[in-house]
């Protein structure tokens, strides 16, 4: 489903024709649904990036594929639960890709894009959040409050982070990520605090991003560096997570002779298990090696003591630091997918939900008091059960667009849609779920204003929909589930089992006259060889060419002779020899083995393909008969002159 959605959104940005501008659809389908150009592209393009060959067979296929389709249509499984979830999946997705590409988002991601251009170097100690439970939020703050309290305290950052942090790299860098960028950081408040307070060197109050609080040191920053050339002395553990202090020892004192100036490139042959230089990305480097790649700032430097991971000690040694474009592919990539998950994109999709609701009419009121002192504190734990009474007050509450809802509409949403929470105010509890009652309502106005304002949008749905509906067609996939039984297969086969032969197995020995050779002597030797096919040949007065075994399609003059044997021209068995004057040669033939029938076991997954074929052709054309099917004779011309 996903590498489905990556494709449809590729083609958001084709323009949509109008049918007006189109001359003439390339097929119909009972006078209703017309297909056109611009529709076939679409999908074709999705699919392939080169120019089509045959575009009379791509039609036939496509008007198969949209019969399926509107046979699915007809028999209402555009209706079922699945289709139903999987379009509003879609919108959802769309509405938020629509959020991301206005002016405020295309800004805000320009401005991370910037930022990219500086790293920090940045040490932290991680205390994860064990669930949503606010016992357990609460818990975690305290203990990342401990935390900071004994590290102000002048305890050394290094060795705290290595005994609690919960982050498992904190085992071999002691918490620390070396100089990284926003993109690299746990999260947007993580980011938020770094850039707030680069090179300070404090330690930070508990910071909350994601599924855990962080404390964080910001120490130093530099310009961001794109990708780096290095070399690597890789000394490997004989077990994973193994402490060795023998290899610890041998890697250190390479680090000390390197420092001495010893020639980098001759320990690394020595002692390295990769030998060589290679240029990564930034990323890929610190993944590899670790943050304290980012420690080598200029042409020559290498680490002064060895880099530990779980399966390695390393010791790198920078040739050359390229520096980082602003405009990077990758880092706009990146970017776009940070900023998503980020505070600002929600600001933006409440404002952009808020102007929905502006245009829909809604008007918040304050006349749920009665609900208000019908709440209890169950609902806090999501087991809150209403009055009968609260559920049938018909007071109106609010509107929105023509609709008008009540205090019972409320107190009913609230039950259906309670879950354990945080202790607060009814109030607050109540302001929050009509904000969420409300947010509900204005995602599917905007469904609405989307596919209405925005004709691409509607597009990009029903070819998102289409394959839902064609793999959902019931008796497609009871053509799948004949096609995968093997008694089903098996009859086939027995059916079929002229067209699974394994053809005619020919030894030949194809003989060209060497220059100057007389043809009487030729003639005769090829006679003798002939009747002893096995006899050496004279070869004072021809060289042997070719001598294998052949199938028919596998070579032109092996299929002269098994053409001959299936004419009857040749009969089995028989030793031939055929003189090829055209082409001045002469094949003497042996034949082997007779056609005879393949078993099913060595050959079952292209029967059960041809099967499935077959039955598909077989359903498409029952499609063909049940509709009323117009392919264009202009067909051809029209996609043609629209490629």
């Amino acid at each position: 489903m996903k590498k489905l959605l990556l494709s449809i959104i590729t083609a958001s940005s084709i323009t949509i024709s109008l049918k007006a501008q189109q001359a003439e659809p390339i097929f119909t389908i009972d006078n209703k649904l017309e297909v056109f150009a611009d529709e076939f592209w679409r999908e074709y393009k999705l699919h392939s990036d080169s120019e089509p060959d045959d575009l009379n067979l791509l039609v036939e296929r496509y008007a198969d594929y949209r019969l399926q389709i509107y046979d699915a249509e007809q028999r209402n499984l555009d209706t079922a639960t699945s289709v139903k979830s999987a379009r509003n999946y879609y919108q959802n997705y769309l509405i938020t890709k629509h959020i991301s590409e206005g002016k405020q988002a295309r800004q805000t991601i320009s401005q991370l894009t910037r930022e990219c251009g500086t790293q920090y170097r940045v040490s932290h100690i991680q205390v994860n959040i064990d669930s949503d439970q606010p016992s357990d939020t609460a818990a975690a703050y305290f203990k990342a409050a401990k935390i900071r309290t004994r590290l102000t305290s002048g305890a050394d950052f290094a060795l705290v982070a290595r005994q609690l942090s919960d982050d498992p790299s904190a085992n071999f860098n002691g918490g620390d990520l070396g100089y990284i960028s926003v993109l690299e950081m746990p999260g947007y408040n993580f980011a938020q605090y770094v850039k707030a307070n680069q090179g300070s060197s404090e330690i930070s109050q508990p910071v909350h991003d994601k599924k855990a609080y962080h404390i964080i040191k910001v120490s130093d920053k530099r310009p961001a560096a794109d990708s780096v050339l290095i070399s690597c002395i890789e000394i490997r553990k004989t077990k994973r997570w193994r402490v060795d202090d023998s290899l610890r020892t041998l890697a250190t004192q390479l680090c000390e002779k390197i420092k001495k100036g010893e020639d980098f490139s001759a320990l690394q042959k020595k002692h390295s298990f990769q030998i060589g230089s290679q240029k990564l990305s930034i990323f890929e480097a610190v993944d590899r090696y670790g943050s304290q790649i980012n420690d080598l700032k200029k042409e020559g430097d290498s680490y002064v003591k060895p880099n530990e991971t779980y399966g390695s000690f390393f010791i790198v040694k920078l040739h050359k630091l390229y520096p980082r474009s602003s405009d990077s592919k990758t880092i706009d990539e990146k970017v776009r997918s940070r900023f998503m998950l980020s505070h600002k994109f929600k600001e933006l999709s409440d404002a952009f939900l808020d102007s929905i609701k502006t245009v829909s009419g809604f008007n918040g009121v304050e006349n749920y008091g009665q609900l208000v002192n019908a709440i209890d504190e169950t609902v806090f734990d999501g087991e809150w059960v209403p009055q009968e009474g609260i559920t049938l007050i018909d007071d109106k509450l609010f509107s929105f667009g023509k609709e008008t809802y009540t205090i019972g509409d409320f107190a009913r949403y609230i039950y259906e849609n309670q879950t354990p929470c945080a202790l607060t105010s009814p109030r607050t509890y109540l302001d929050n779920k009509l904000k969420e009652m409300t947010d509900r309502l204005a995602v599917e106005a905007a469904k609405k204003m989307l596919l209405r304002r925005y004709p691409q949008y509607n597009v990009l749905l029903h070819e998102y929909t289409y394959p839902i509906l064609y793999s959902l067609a019931d008796r497609y996939n009871s053509l799948e589930q004949k096609a995968d039984n093997f008694s089903e297969v098996e009859e086939y086969y027995k059916k079929n089992s002229s067209k699974y032969l394994s053809g005619y197995l020919l030894y030949l020995r194809i003989l060209e006259p060497v220059q100057g050779a007389a043809p009487k002597k030729i003639s005769k030797a090829a006679s003798e060889l002939a009747l002893s096919p096995d006899k050496a040949p004279d070869l004072s007065l021809m060289r042997p060419v070719i001598a294998d075994t052949f199938q028919l399609g596998q070579n032109p003059i092996a299929d002269i002779v098994i053409r001959g044997f299936n004419s009857g021209e040749y009969t089995y068995p028989a030793d031939k020899v055929i003189n090829l004057n055209d082409q001045n040669r002469i094949v003497i033939v042996k034949v082997l083995e007779a056609p005879h029938p393949i078993e099913l076991s060595q050959i079952y997954p292209q029967v059960s393909a041809d099967y499935r074929s077959t039955l598909k052709i077989g359903y498409s054309s029952n499609l063909r008969h049940k509709y009323d099917l117009k392919i264009s004779k202009n067909a051809e011309t029209i996609l043609k002159e629209s490629y």
